[in-house]
């Protein structure tokens, strides 16, 4: 006897759809929000209308650079796919007795986990998703900013996207840093909200995106 083990709905089939095809549209706009907060107002409007034009071109260059970095790395993320588990029919504690394995992941009873979609007995950190319909291995979780699940194949490829991910809003707060001054002294204070309502609003979602990778991150390799 077995038991049947899948990952329960977090919610009702139509929402999941909806939330899996508006959400990661709601981060391509974040992205060009952020374009044009960063490349726009802070790169052109305050740094090559006012103070250098070479420091405009550098920050247009490696911000440009790392957010595409970026994302050739979400686009790894899809191509890769989590990872599909291995099939392992159930063995008969009878006609089989040679080939039984001397240990496999079983609940609080001491029966194996079973997926009755997949036919196959699971191994650990494998989960059947009803979105890829079969079981991922080491599956760690559904990437709701992404729009994909992140399993053993492309959690390195995740990985280093949260990294660039970084790396694009740190260049961009070192320019915002080395030139809020010269546009504090010269600018109307109409300006000055301009400048600063547009390029925090892209922080606020760059950081707080960063934060859940990384949390995400911490759980693939510290978690069971």
């Amino acid at each position: 006897m077995s038991r049947d083990w899948k990952m329960p709905p977090s919610l009702p089939p139509p929402l999941q759809v909806l939330v899996q095809s508006v959400v990661p549209f709601l981060v391509l706009l974040a992205f060009a929000y952020s374009n044009y907060a960063i490349g726009y107002r802070l790169g052109y409007k305050e740094i090559y209308e006012h103070n250098s034009h070479g420091a405009a071109i550098t920050l247009w260059v490696l911000f440009g650079f790392s957010q595409t970095i970026t994302f050739y790395y979400w686009l790894q993320v899809y191509i890769k796919g989590p990872g599909m588990s291995p099939v392992f029919p159930a063995f008969d504690l009878y006609a089989n007795i040679d080939s039984l394995p001397e240990y496999f992941m079983c609940d609080e009873n001491g029966y194996p986990y079973w997926c009755t979609t997949c036919q196959s007995l699971k191994v650990p950190r494998s989960f059947h998703s009803r979105r890829s319909n079969y079981c991922i291995l080491k599956f760690d979780h559904y990437c709701i900013w992404l729009g994909s699940s992140l399993g053993v194949s492309n959690y390195i490829y995740f990985f280093k996207l949260a990294v660039w991910l970084i790396v694009m809003i740190i260049i961009a707060l070192v320019f915002l840093i080395v030139y809020t001054k010269s546009n504090r002294d010269r600018g109307t204070r109409c300006h000055r909200w301009k400048l600063h309502c547009h390029v925090c609003c892209g922080w606020v979602f760059g950081s707080s995106w960063s934060v859940g990778c990384l949390l995400a991150i911490s759980g693939i390799f510290y978690g069971d």
